[in-house]
């Protein structure tokens, strides 16, 4: 059992150790309510402890919640273990990434951003436990209103749902990890919607006159694979290598990074003369069919955008004849 007492206005709870001892806790100014709760607390954890029993669950959160003062004083008691330093939100997503290192490349160039985006609204050095529902609620507001430091616009809905939810991922797992009692982004949200009004059926006869505008075989074959072979780019179309490609069988075999599953593709009426150019102006020991045309795909090992209609608009600055493919 233990004693709460009050010595010069101030809380004392006193109780003894499995050994025998007689322990002091200083809690300082506080009310009797809330000493009465300490008091409760520190009997269910002697208690777990003479009995080798997990610890209540309300204890548990109440542990969580506690003040580092009085937490390393039970701790040196030998109570509890020794609280682990709350991280910082750099360290805390540099710790996220250290711990997945098997997330694709395309999946870490978008949590990289929503990271860059907590970065710049809290700054390095805030630790996660000092951010608040409030807080959260804020951050969604400035990601839907405000002009981020690296955007030239506003931040589409989309966008800004995509860092939001970085963020909800990135505090929930140290909600599981048992640093931190609650997720403060758990109930923020960004409505998204579609603007059906940019979707484009892109012809034949369009794609056609873009590869006409296009400067090499090889951005001519890098079109025709999207729109005749379906490649999702850039992270199919520079994957490809020229061993993927079986002229006799007339097929495409590639293993799609995306799903991580084999896909084949024929290798229509529509692919060959792209093919057969880009081929024979490869350069000797090309591995990738996509070359020259990579862009930032091999910037940090990982595949990054590759805007073709940006790449075509440079060589043929007519919108009117270059619909957004990418």
């Amino acid at each position: 059992m233990a004693s709460l007492t009050v010595r010069k206005g101030k809380r004392v709870i006193q109780f003894s150790d499995s050994d025998g001892y007689r322990r002091t806790l200083y809690l300082g100014k506080m009310d009797k309510s809330t000493a009465t709760g300490c008091k409760l607390h520190i009997e269910h954890l002697l208690a777990s402890k003479a009995a080798n029993a997990p610890i209540p669950n309300g204890t548990a959160i109440w542990l969580k919640e506690l003040g580092d003062t009085i937490h390393s004083n039970l701790s040196g008691f030998g109570l509890v273990a020794r609280r682990e330093a709350m991280p910082t939100i750099e360290s805390a997503v540099n710790r996220y990434f250290a711990d997945r290192p098997e997330i694709k490349p395309v999946t870490k160039a978008a949590w990289t951003q929503g990271s860059r985006s907590l970065l710049e609204y809290f700054g390095s050095d805030k630790r996660v436990d000092k951010i608040t529902p409030d807080d959260a609620k804020a951050f969604r507001g400035w990601l839907i209103t405000a002009k981020l430091t690296k955007a030239k616009n506003k931040l589409a809905g989309s966008t800004a749902h995509k860092r939001l939810r970085f963020a909800k991922a990135l505090f929930r797992g140290m909600v599981e990890d048992g640093l931190l009692s609650l997720n403060p982004f758990a109930k923020t949200h960004i409505k998204t919607t579609i603007d059906e009004s940019r979707n484009v059926y892109v012809t034949a006869q369009q794609t056609y006159a873009l590869m006409e505008a296009c400067p090499d075989a090889e951005m001519r074959l890098l079109l025709a694979l999207c729109r005749w072979g379906g490649l999702r780019n850039p992270c199919e179309t520079h994957v490809l290598k020229w061993s993927n490609i079986d002229r006799q069988a007339e097929e495409i075999r590639l293993i799609s990074p995306k799903t991580n599953t084999p896909r084949s593709i024929p290798i229509f009426p529509e692919l060959k003369r792209p093919l057969d150019e880009a081929y024979e102006q490869a350069r000797d020991g090309a591995v990738y069919v996509i070359d020259k045309n990579r862009g930032r795909a091999d910037s940090g090992g990982s595949l990054q955008s590759h805007n073709l209609r940006t790449a075509i608009m440079n060589e043929n600055p007519s919108p009117s004849r270059t619909p957004k493919l990418a």
